[in-house]
């Protein structure tokens, strides 16, 4: 599989930006001592996102590498896109 990313990077790097917002926000939650539960819902909030954006990721890499690989092997494929999914899983 190619090791680029995907042609959608920069939608991936939007989400990324934002979560990173998410987290600075928290910081300053927690700096500004913030009851724990909206600093907890904004955390749950931010790990909902980054979570999403994997999905994401995964998704369009498996796409491009369905589109891309000129082995014609279904099993190669399969096995590139179970390791991209054992990466993702809890």
């Amino acid at each position: 599989m190619d090791k680029d990313i995907c042609a959608d990077k920069k939608e991936i790097t939007n989400r990324l930006n934002r979560i990173e917002g998410q987290i600075k926000g928290i910081c300053r939650m927690v700096e500004e001592e913030k009851a724990c539960t909206e600093i907890l819902i904004q955390i749950s909030a931010a790990r909902s996102a980054l979570k999403n954006t994997g999905n994401l990721l995964v998704k369009k890499c498996c796409e491009k590498c369905i589109s891309t690989d000129g082995s014609n092997n279904p099993q190669s494929i399969l096995c590139e896109v179970l390791k991209m999914m054992e990466t993702v899983i809890d």
